[in-house]
């Protein structure tokens, strides 16, 4: 199972969230775009981590922090919820 956490805690203290074994990816900003090539990742749709905007993570070699996402300007382009 993968521990990914987002918000203001993922934000702010990003490191020390991913000090935590149990923490796998730390979303920063606007996660909506991100999840889902996260979960595209764990699919085997993509190969590496490092190419997703917006998230920390740790590998090998540490804690690797990844360039941020750019904010969503266009609503439309986020799916309305079903319920």
């Amino acid at each position: 199972m993968k521990i990914i956490v987002g918000g203001p805690e993922a934000n702010i203290k990003a490191t020390h969230l991913l000090g935590n074994e149990h923490i796998d990816i730390a979303v920063f900003g606007e996660g909506e775009a991100t999840f889902v090539e996260i979960l595209n990742y764990f699919l085997g749709q993509s190969d590496d981590l490092k190419n997703i905007d917006g998230i920390g993570f740790r590998n090998a070699n540490g804690i690797f922090i990844t360039k941020p996402r750019n904010r969503i300007t266009n609503l439309e382009i986020i799916p309305f919820p079903i319920s």
